[in-house]
C-alpha cells in the first residue's frame, strides 16, 4: 500500500498508538513526520514490514534526528546517534560491505541503510528495540 504524505499522517498515528508509542504524537513536528515518511518509503521499496520499521525508529529515537544513546563514561561520548541509533563503526562497516555511500548522521541515509540491513536479515544490529517491535518474527 503506497500513501501520499497527507494520508500517511493518520496511518502513522495509528501505527504509533497501536505500537504503544502514543506519547510521540504530542512531539510530532514536520521534520519527524518527514523522517517517518522516508522510513515508510524505504520499507515499502525493500518489501520489509513497514509497521515494524516505523516502530523501530520510534523505539530507537522517537523520530528525533539528533537522538543520542549509549553514553560511555570513559570517553564522555554518546556512541549511538541518529534516528536509527547507529554507532559510527556499524554504519561504516555496513556501508563498506554493501559498497554504499552515505553520511552517518543523515536521517535519510540511516533509513536507507537500516532498511537494507533488515532486508538482509540483520535486525540484530538493533537487538533490544528489534525484539520489542518483533523484528525477529
Amino acid at each position: 500500500m503506497i500513501f501520499q504524505i497527507g494520508i500517511f499522517i493518520p496511518y502513522l498515528c495509528f501505527v504509533l498508538i497501536a505500537g504503544g508509542y502514543q506519547s510521540i504524537l504530542k512531539e510530532l513536528s514536520a521534520e519527524r513526520i518527514g523522517n517517518f515518511f522516508y522510513a515508510y518509503q524505504q520499507a515499502t521499496r525493500l518489501n520489509i514490514d513497514v509497521e515494524k520499521f516505523l516502530l523501530l525508529q520510534a523505539c530507537e529515537s522517537r523520530g528525533k534526528t539528533n537522538a543520542q544513546g549509549d553514553y560511555r563514561n570513559e570517553t564522555g561520548e554518546y556512541i549511538s546517534n541518529g534516528i536509527y541509533q547507529f554507532q559510527k563503526s556499524t554504519f561504516n562497516k555496513y556501508s563498506e560491505k554493501y559498497n554504499w555511500q552515505g553520511e552517518y548522521l543523515n536521517p535519510q541515509h540511516q533509513s536507507e541503510l537500516a532498511a537494507f540491513m533488515i532486508s538482509q536479515g540483520l535486525w540484530r544490529a538493533w537487538y533490544n528495540c528489534g525484539k520489542i517491535v518483533k523484528l525477529n518474527q
